[in-house]
């Protein structure tokens, strides 16, 4: 007679980034900076053809100021990286306004299909934000080649000079939150360094449920987890376990762009799996 075994696995939906402490630069100095970081991912990444799309504010905002640092970062990559295939700016534009038409179409495959369109290996898309006299940068990159596998973000920043904050009437955004979205505008994702699997409940384990919950935490300058949000669950008691587990959960915290531990806010999903044991 064969047992059944129940295995729960926890996962922090958190990507590394590639970061550096920020000191004040001439702003052609910090995007000379980021060009080449984001350069020097792509190619460790296999990617010979890239697109760079407009940046957004941290709530996603469309202003002249993402589309000003995309075509300085896609300048800057052009004469970095001579072997790297940098599609022009007006095309890339062009084909992102045409994927956007479609009102069905979700955030994430309006990137794929504009890539796609352009025959283009990698999209690189981002968000920056006010920080002070800084603009904090965050580039992600999706690779399409791997059915759309994040390569290692880049983040940093550059000072937020006269000439970017005339390029529109509206003021560059801020985050909004007092709690800043990880991974976004210059601040780093935080590392769970201890976090326990919850265990299931009889419940679940009665009806053979497998499936996941998703959160949305708070991670404190000290790395521990508070305000625990249920964005979406099951029931069966799973929803109450996944919080008091992770309310036990360590992490090294997010850092803003002085590498200052910073609170930030992070999703969080935990899948509850069922599997046969061996007999």
């Amino acid at each position: 007679m064969k047992k059944t075994r129940w295995f729960v696995i926890a996962c922090a939906l958190c990507r590394a980034g590639l970061a550096h402490a920020q000191t004040p630069v001439a702003p052609d100095a910090a995007l000379t900076d980021l060009a080449g970081r984001l350069g020097q991912t792509l190619t460790d990444g296999g990617i010979k053809r890239v697109a760079v799309l407009d940046l957004h504010g941290p709530q996603g905002e469309s202003l002249p100021a993402g589309v000003w640092i995309a075509d300085q970062l896609s300048s800057a990559l052009q004469g970095q990286f001579p072997g790297l295939e940098v599609i022009d700016r007006a095309r890339v534009k062009s084909a992102a306004l045409e994927a956007q038409r479609d009102p069905a179409a979700a955030e994430g495959r309006t990137l794929v299909r504009t890539g796609h369109a352009l025959g283009a290996d990698a999209v690189v898309t981002g968000s920056y934000a006010l920080m002070g006299q800084r603009l904090g940068i965050t580039l992600l990159n999706t690779n399409l080649t791997h059915s759309g596998k994040l390569l290692p973000s880049v983040r940093g920043g550059m000072p937020a000079t006269d000439e970017i904050k005339s390029l529109s009437t509206e003021e560059i955004p801020a985050f909004k939150q007092s709690v800043p979205c990880a991974g976004t505008a210059g601040i780093s994702n935080p590392r769970c360094i201890r976090c326990p699997n919850p265990e299931y409940t009889d419940q679940a384990r009665k009806a053979h449920y497998s499936g996941t919950v998703v959160l949305e935490v708070s991670v404190t300058p000290e790395g521990h987890t508070d305000n625990i949000v249920v964005i979406s669950s099951p029931g069966l008691g799973l929803d109450k376990k996944s919080i008091e587990t992770v309310k036990k959960w360590q992490f090294e915290p997010a850092k803003d762009l002085d590498d200052k531990p910073v609170a930030t806010r992070v999703p969080i999903e935990i899948s509850f799996r069922l599997q046969p044991g061996r007999p």
